[in-house]
């Protein structure tokens, strides 16, 4: 997956690909027996942290609930149990500790 600093200017270079490793959101959602209609998500961190998003632009952006990137658990690199990645989308969106 790619993502970029939500900060990064137009061209900027603050941009990571990422061999990205976890449970597709979309999985989750089968899973969990969402309704018919439902159109946004709500990421809620263990620190109380709540990203609303819409639902269509989660399953667009493949989203996934990671526990390893680039071959490494996800606390050694960037601490956590978990996060929200969201390909192509500026990492101010993801969420740890879902």
């Amino acid at each position: 997956m790619t993502c970029t600093c939500g900060g990064n200017p137009a061209d900027g270079r603050a941009i990571i690909t990422a061999d990205v490793k976890g449970i597709p959101v979309s999985h989750l959602l089968d899973r969990a027996g969402a309704r018919a209609g439902v159109n946004t998500l709500v990421f809620v961190s263990s620190d109380g942290c709540e990203v609303a998003l819409p639902l269509s632009w989660v399953v667009a952006h493949h989203g996934v609930i990671s526990y390893e990137i680039n071959g490494e658990d996800l606390s050694a690199s960037v601490g956590g149990n978990n996060q929200l990645w969201l390909a192509g989308a500026p990492a101010n969106y993801f969420v740890r500790d879902v």
